[in-house]
């Protein structure tokens, strides 16, 4: 701060790289992981076997909650990223993964990404 340059410590302190593998091998959307409701079992679950890749991003602090959604005895939560830096930072390593590129240039790679159907 004493710069007054803000930069991303929170994401540099680990790659996901295991989550990113996983993504790719269930070919899911990335693009749906900001829409995503899910119930509150789902978020809460903790058998690895069994466990929705959204849950998995909440549990580690890719994703947070936006909006609890009450029905009756039901409850849904939606999902969104906690902040700008962990949206970018996460794009752009799936980006760099799946696309074996680098960038200089901050969301420069998002159109070399493939579409994955999920």
């Amino acid at each position: 701060l004493d710069k007054k340059e803000f930069n991303n410590y929170w994401f540099e302190a680990g790659t996901p790289s295991f989550l990113i593998k996983l993504i790719e091998k269930w070919k899911h959307s990335v693009a749906r992981l900001e829409s995503v409701a899910l119930s509150e079992s789902s978020l809460n679950s903790l058998d690895i076997g069994s466990f929705e890749l959204e849950a998995l991003l909440f549990q580690t602090g890719y994703l947070t909650i936006k909006e609890i959604k009450k029905r009756g005895v039901r409850t849904s939560y939606l999902l969104k990223y906690p902040n700008i830096e962990v949206k970018h930072s996460f794009n752009d390593c799936i980006s760099q993964f799946l696309t074996g590129k680098r960038s200089k240039e901050p969301n420069s790679l998002r159109s070399h990404i493939p579409v994955l159907q999920g």
